[in-house]
This record gives C-alpha cells, structure tokens and sequence, in this order.
C-alpha cells in the first residue's frame, strides 16, 4: 500500500524532471542556434 501511495507522487516528479530536462535542451538548441546563425551569415 505505501509504495502503491508513492508512486503517483514518484511518476509526477520523473514527469517533471523530464520536462525541466526538455525546457533546459530548447533552450541550449537555441542558444547554438543563435550563436550558428552569425556565422552561417
């Protein structure tokens, strides 16, 4: 029973560092892309 209560609360946070993970790659991936673009021009 108490793992069946934690697990919601586990999944949640693996959500939530999942999308913290993606927001943080976007935002890398423009930042090289901001910095290429220079360059390419």
């Amino acid at each position: 029973m108490i793992l069946n209560q934690n697990c919601p609360h586990f999944i949640t946070k693996l959500n939530y560092n999942n999308r913290l993970q993606q927001l943080l790659n976007a935002h890398n991936e423009l930042r090289e892309r901001s910095t290429m673009l220079p360059m390419a021009t």
